[in-house]
């Protein structure tokens, strides 16, 4: 086959030409069929076999006579540093990566099962973010494609804990990952940890609403000072109470019922804490105690203490994990 266009000569006694569109159009990569066999087990199934088109052409493949072939839905930038890398070709492989070139990498990286020749490279990439840098979906793809342990613990505990949330606290479809990359059983595990959390924190609440409602419906009140509990001072006592959970589920936008959706478990756990304000308001009165964050801090700190990510280890064997050293 001829064309005008020009030849990228990654390797310039190869066998084969790859044709991969890019944003521009059409770009043709002059490639070693045998190192592509040795490094990648994908390619290696599609050059050798004699039951694919490539395999029977690259026969009678010579430098001067290459095969060519079509390479489909690759992101040209991410297969050319992927190229590159098989052949060698070092001083090609960029030094940083932006995280979203570092998802397009890590896409191509597990189509042709060659995550593992860039754990050099993926310690001096992920050197250049903080952790606290490392969160959505994106990141999940890199974490489990070039099994950072680390990263993938950091990017799940920030899918289950800082994710945006519905009223009924269920999931929403954040997790916009491709998962034929992350396996279904990490979003599942994601999804059932994220709600037995949330289940936990909506109980928190709904406990203070309650007692607050059996005090009306038997005609008392959950104030205990003085110890009529019933007088106007405990009326006024838990109105302020009251009014004060509802501004902080209002200040965690879960209230009312036209809710922002960017409230997160994180963020209504700290707003119950943060009813402490309250108790000093009220210790000046003697009802510190009435204050709802004497009930809701401890059990609130805990869940907080508690929070983590999925562990890597969970999914794939040990030896699989990189451990930057």
């Amino acid at each position: 086959m001829s064309f005008s266009k020009e030849i990228i000569e990654i390797d310039p006694r190869g066998d084969l030409i790859l044709h991969v569109t890019s944003a521009t159009g059409q770009r043709f990569l002059k490639v070693c069929s045998k190192v592509l066999c040795l490094t990648s087990p994908v390619f290696r199934t599609m050059l050798e076999s004699p039951t694919f088109q490539e395999g029977i052409g690259l026969l009678s493949a010579t430098p001067e006579s290459p095969f060519e072939t079509q390479l489909h839905d690759d992101h040209y930038e991410s297969l050319l540093i992927v190229i590159n890398a098989m052949h060698l070709r070092t001083r090609h492989i960029p030094l940083m990566l932006p995280v979203e070139a570092f998802y397009q990498l890590a896409i191509v990286c597990d189509k042709y099962d060659v995550a593992e020749i860039f754990l050099p490279w993926v310690k001096i990439w992920t050197g250049k973010w903080r952790m606290e840098q490392v969160s959505g979906e994106k990141w999940l793809v890199i974490a489990w494609v070039f099994k950072l342990g680390k990263a993938f613990e950091d990017v799940t505990k920030g899918m289950i804990y800082d994710s945006p949330l519905q009223l009924d606290f269920t999931i929403q479809a954040q997790e916009r990952v491709d998962t034929g990359v992350v396996p279904d059983s990490v979003l599942r595990s994601v999804r059932t940890v994220r709600q037995k959390t949330a289940d936990a924190v909506l109980s928190l609440a709904l406990q203070e609403f309650e007692r607050y409602q059996s005090s009306v419906e038997s005609k008392t009140t959950v104030c205990q000072i003085p110890n009529n509990f019933n007088s106007p001072c405990n009326k006024a006592c838990d109105s302020l109470a009251l009014g004060t959970l509802m501004r902080c589920l209002f200040d965690a936008k879960l209230w009312p019922i036209s809710i922002d959706t960017s409230a997160n478990i994180r963020s209504v756990l700290n707003c119950f804490i943060s009813m402490d304000s309250l108790s000093n308001f009220l210790s000046s009165s003697n009802h510190n105690q009435c204050c709802p964050s004497k009930r809701l801090k401890p059990p609130s700190l805990k869940l907080l203490e508690a929070m983590e990510g999925l562990k890597l280890s969970d999914f794939c064997q040990p030896e699989e994990i990189f451990v930057p050293k």
